[in-house]
């Protein structure tokens, strides 16, 4: 069913100015428990969100199914995060808000601090995407490291394997000192994940700024413990997380759906 929201207050509670003819993108962040037969159990929403929005939102969640999530066969209690992309469709009469993606069992970083720029890069102002899959203990600690892509911004030949080389090394040892708040317990317990992070080495200009880079992909190399592959370098930004096995899994595909 097409919901549409008042034009006024969906733009108030948004903050940002926008054309009334413009489709935007919204963010809602919450905690999900699922119960054993897959339905929703409860639902906490943290985003502080205008109540209309904030009531589709929490309307639409409730009624989703979940996947069981099993131990030993059996079917048990689960939480996770979740993070819920909406987009804000254009209509007549206001907007319809239409669900973009949802992002389930992604842990949150820590304090952790970025690798340091490889000097031999930073002189040639070469910048770099890495693409990292991380296996995290259930207490959030980084147990495994696997550089799965470096993607450069220019074509080097074998100079630019070295470099490549370069970025790799110094994400993998930082990236094994981070910690993460986990985001899925399991019957009461904490469990491990694989996630893959992005982390950008981008070259400040004079005044501060970042230049936006485009980055030619470079080599994947599949994780030996069997995570899939990303096909685009630019799929994820620096900051995002994504969950590679998480226990908690939407039935039915949901992106796309009316609020």
């Amino acid at each position: 069913m097409k919901v549409t929201i008042a034009l006024l207050g969906l733009l108030l509670a948004l903050g940002p100015a926008h054309a009334a003819d413009e489709a935007f993108e919204l963010q809602a962040v919450g905690t999900l428990e699922v119960a054993p037969d897959g339905s929703v159990h409860d639902y906490t929403l943290e985003t502080k969100l205008d109540p209309q929005v904030a009531a589709l939102v929490d309307s639409t969640v409730r009624g989703w199914q979940f996947e069981p999530v099993l131990v030993d066969g059996r079917p048990v209690i689960a939480v996770t995060r979740m993070r819920l992309d909406l987009e804000a469709l254009p209509r007549d009469d206001g907007y319809a808000l239409q669900v973009a993606n949802v992002g389930l069992g992604e842990p949150e970083a820590k304090d952790n601090q970025p690798p340091r720029y490889p000097a031999s890069a930073l002189r040639e102002g070469v910048g770099a995407k890495v693409s990292l899959l991380l296996a995290l203990n259930a207490d959030g600690t980084v147990d495994k490291v696997h550089v799965e892509q470096v993607s450069l911004t220019e074509r080097m030949g074998k100079r630019g394997d070295l470099l490549r080389e370069r970025f790799a090394d110094a994400s993998r040892e930082t990236a094994m000192g981070w910690t993460y708040d986990m985001a899925e317990i399991v019957d009461g317990e904490p469990v491990t994940a694989q996630i893959r992070v992005p982390v950008e080495f981008a070259i400040r200009n004079a005044e501060g700024w970042t230049a936006r880079a485009e980055y030619i992909p470079g080599e994947i190399v599949p994780a030996p413990w069997g995570s899939r592959a990303i096909p685009d370098s630019r799929a994820l930004a620096q900051g995002d997380v994504q969950s590679l096995d998480g226990r908690v899994k939407l039935r039915d595909d949901v992106v796309g759906s009316l609020l």
